[in-house]
């Protein structure tokens, strides 16, 4: 006589919006696509990493307005005066959203803007919009990687800042999807001042003389 075998079986999944369908893109990118050395990469790398960075920045639009809004949501208002600061915030672009916030959400501590990550979201908003507007400016792989380890360092802090003591609310994402630890953008040298130090470096070969 045959023994009965039997079996379960389970399963689960993320339900992903904006903030973690952009950074699981971001994230293939880079950990997938992109070579691990810059003189490995190809012509079509150098506007992967573009678009790596652009996610990046978008990443933390995306979480510094959903962290507004839920605050504006919540405060001691009538609904109509909610209404009225949500309109305000939509209409706000990021720099503004970023460095103005308080306006809207009263008494939460304004960000240290001299400390990272803040140095780093700020640097990569420049950087990002040098991208997309005329410059077009060249992104290294390097930049790539920091850009998306940068967006989630500074997801995090932004939510952790409007949301005391809670947990990360994108963990399981992060966990299923892991990412390296690299440098923060902030620390990046970009390839135009690289070629820039090169070139001066030439410029300032020794002479054999002693002063």
């Amino acid at each position: 006589m045959m023994a009965l075998v039997t079996a379960s079986h389970t399963s689960s999944w993320l339900n992903l919006d904006s903030w973690s369908e952009t950074y699981v893109g971001a994230r293939w990118l880079v950990e997938n696509v992109l070579p691990e050395k810059q003189h490995q990469s190809s012509p079509e790398h150098g506007p992967i990493s573009q678009m790596a960075l652009l996610a990046s920045h978008h990443m933390i639009e995306v979480m510094l307005f959903s962290c507004l809004k839920k605050q504006i949501e919540e405060l001691s208002l009538p609904d109509s005066e909610i209404e009225t600061q949500i309109r305000k915030l939509d209409k706000m672009r990021f720099h503004e959203a970023f460095t103005e916030w308080e306006k809207l959400v009263p008494s939460m501590g304004c960000f240290v803007y001299d400390s990272e990550p803040y140095i780093s979201i700020d640097r990569l908003r420049l950087r990002r919009n040098e991208t997309i507007h005329k410059k077009s400016a060249l992104s290294s792989l390097k930049m790539a990687r920091s850009a998306v380890y940068t967006a989630v360092t500074a997801s995090k802090e932004i939510y952790q800042h409007f949301n005391k003591n809670a947990a990360f609310t994108y963990e399981p994402v992060l966990k299923k999807y892991p990412l390296g630890i690299f440098p923060l953008f902030g620390e990046i040298i970009y390839p135009e001042d690289r070629h820039k130090a090169k070139t001066t470096n030439k410029g300032l070969q020794p002479t054999g003389k002693s002063g």
